[in-house]
């Protein structure tokens, strides 16, 4: 009989035979490989479980439907469950699944829902989340009157926070975005055009974020409109622990947002780390290829340092840039006369200089998915 390989070296080498990403794109790959180790023996089976719900990724109705069917009675498959992203999930009859599913994760700390409808309610359900990433939904922010403030905190260990294009259905921001329910927010990442909003809602949208300011030492800004910059660009003297920035610019964009220049200017701490990035094919964007907001970008960074007095930027340690040769070269434009100057600028300051790589996406292709458990 061959001697038996130790649990710990099988569930070793389950995992580092998996694809790296946890992303839609990998998953038949992954799923694939699980199930046939499950297949080996009876001792690598609950291994091969164990990887199987640790990282759950579903999309729509049918994805959540056959979590819930093939989970029922088996609360110990949910508590598993470390980190859950569904897409299109927000089907009308899902509404009722999905949030018994979140209350029976209790070890779930990284939850991303894509184009859903999504509650306070519905994240009490897992006070146990550390990364929430909300991606083209709608949020229902109506609370009772004095409700939260006698209650224990929303998410207590919330961390990191996205938004990517969504939208409030009532209540307002800070109802969810404030110190008190959110007391570990560190990282904040903001996506949105904002442009068919009105002027108030905008205010308000950017006023929610001012209140956490002090507390964030991440901060990221993705195809920032001219709109939303205006009314941002006034609160980044709360960020008074900011240490990473990161800029994101379309293409397509016109717009010469003014929130780099202000947040170099006025932030009253100094940056670790500064990030200008522009998207991975500029063939993808859809109205055409402008640079003329990225090299706004740019200049104001080339200005802040040449300025001695300038404090945010005494002590970066690493600045990542587009690769303006490659984008200039796909839309057909000239390199811009400043790129020399703000190399040997940030070389001059003796900091790490990179040249920007595409940004990893929360929710990956989209084009495969779970099938089946």
């Amino acid at each position: 009989m061959p001697p038996l390989i130790p649990a710990e070296l099988i569930h070793r080498i389950i995992v580092l035979s998996l694809p790296s990403t946890i992303s839609f794109e990998a998953l038949p790959a992954r799923y694939a490989l699980l199930r046939s180790y499950s297949l080996v023996s009876r001792s690598w089976t609950p291994w091969a479980q164990l990887e199987l719900y640790r990282h759950v990724l579903l999309r729509g109705e049918e994805g959540v439907l056959t979590l819930a069917a093939s989970t029922e009675g088996r609360d110990d498959l949910l508590e598993q469950v470390e980190s859950l992203r569904a897409y299109r999930y927000g089907y009308e009859n899902v509404q009722e699944t999905l949030p018994p599913l979140l209350a029976r994760c209790s070890h779930l700390y990284d939850l991303r829902l894509d184009m859903g409808r999504c509650s306070l309610e519905m994240l009490k359900l897992v006070p146990t989340l550390r990364q929430l990433s909300l991606r083209d939904g709608a949020l229902d922010l109506v609370a009772e009157p004095n409700k939260l403030a006698s209650e224990s905190l929303l998410l207590p260990l919330l961390s990191s926070l996205s938004l990517v294009e969504s939208v409030k259905t009532g209540g307002e921001w800070s109802t969810l975005i404030n110190p008190q329910t959110l007391p570990a927010l560190a990282n904040l990442s903001i996506a949105t055009q904002y442009t068919s909003r009105s002027v108030g809602e905008v205010e308000e949208f950017a006023r929610s974020f001012s209140i956490v300011a002090p507390q964030i030492k991440s901060f990221s800004l993705r195809a920032p409109s001219d709109r939303l910059s205006r009314h941002l660009a006034p609160r980044i003297v709360d960020f008074t622990k900011l240490e990473n920035l990161t800029i994101r610019r379309h293409l397509s964009a016109s717009t010469q947002s003014p929130f780099l220049r202000s947040a170099l200017v006025n932030l009253p701490s100094p940056l670790r780390r500064l990030r200008i990035t522009a998207p991975e094919d500029p063939e993808l964007e859809n109205e055409g290829c402008s640079l003329s907001a990225i090299e706004f970008d740019l200049d104001a960074l080339t200005a802040a340092l040449r300025d001695p007095t300038i404090h945010s930027t005494s002590s970066l340690a690493r600045v990542v840039l587009p690769d303006m040769e490659r984008l200039c070269r796909s839309c057909s434009l000239d390199l811009p006369d400043t790129m020399r100057e703000l190399d040997e600028l940030v070389h001059g300051r003796e900091c790490d200089l990179e040249r920007a790589a595409a940004e990893e996406s929360d929710f990956g292709d989209r084009k495969t998915y779970l099938d089946e458990w």
